[in-house]
């Protein structure tokens, strides 16, 4: 077995064990109905938003796949409202939300970024990018585009050196923060456009991490362990030298931005959901 499948094979038995399906519905590490990769049917409305998308994460098959990240977000947010309970790391309170938010991130690209989810309410708005087995998988760029490092590509070019200077720092080797960073450059962009003033804003990456009490081969273990301490390491490394951009936002926008990094426990930890939901949600625990 390879070390990207045994994770799968992690993912496989923990969705057999909290959701009630059958072994002959799922093909290798895919399910044959896309409902049964769902805790509840999508609406018409969530439904939409994926498809209106440039992922196409349905009709290419991609959220029938156990290990989709786009399926884990979608299974962890629903289809309604979302209420954040009181604690000390996201607001409390209650959030509309939408999937595959597309913010523009450079005036000369027609490409947007596409963050997983975005929640919000009149006091926050909270950004999500979504990993569940492409951080372990680890085929991220490890360097921005050349086009990151000319100001006449930006859509507000009096400040495009902030993010040019920060963009020659930011390079890592396991944490994806060529994808962080265009994230960050895509919300500071929308909030400008928008004229967010007076908001907490977060932009938190959502990460599926192997349970401490999952066995692995000893030598994948191993391995995994020494990739999540670097992920671990690297993240704060990103944030350390995004410290002028995110002086930058609060500047522009008097909001308070920052950026975090959730485990999904620590995340479903935060939401306040129904029991059966909660049951099925041990599937990513």
């Amino acid at each position: 077995m390879t070390y990207l499948n045994s994770f799968c094979e992690v993912l496989k038995r923990k969705l057999f064990e909290s959701a009630n399906i059958a072994n002959d519905k799922v093909y290798f590490y895919k399910v044959k109905d896309i409902n049964d990769n769902f805790f509840e049917p999508m609406s018409e409305k969530v439904e939409q938003q994926y498809k209106s998308a440039d992922g196409h994460e349905i009709e290419s098959g991609k959220m029938n796949h156990i290990r989709s990240s786009s399926a884990m977000i979608y299974n962890l947010l629903g289809n309604s409202g979302v209420e954040i309970k009181e604690n000390t790391l996201l607001p409390a309170g209650v959030y509309e939300k939408r999937f595959e938010q597309q913010i523009s991130t450079l005036e000369s690209s027609s490409r947007a970024a596409n963050l997983d989810a975005w929640l919000c309410n009149d006091k926050a708005e909270i950004f999500i990018e979504a990993k569940c087995l492409e951080w372990i998988e680890n085929g991220t760029d490890v360097r921005l585009k050349d086009k990151y490092f000319k100001s006449e590509n930006y859509f507000y070019k009096r400040t495009a050196d902030v993010f040019i200077k920060t963009g020659r720092l930011i390079s890592c080797s396991q944490y994806d923060s060529c994808q962080m960073f265009k994230h960050t450059l895509a919300i500071y962009n929308d909030l400008l456009e928008r004229v967010v003033t007076n908001k907490k804003i977060y932009l938190v990456n959502v990460v599926w991490e192997l349970p401490e009490y999952e066995k692995l081969n000893s030598n994948f273990l191993k391995r995994y362990r020494l990739q999540e301490e670097l992920e671990h390491l690297e993240f704060e490394y990103f944030r350390d030298n995004m410290k002028d951009i995110i002086s930058l936002i609060a500047e522009e926008t008097k909001c308070v931005f920052e950026i975090k990094y959730l485990t999904v426990k620590e995340f479903c930890d935060l939401i306040n959901y129904h029991k059966y939901q909660k049951n099925y949600l041990n599937r990513y625990i």
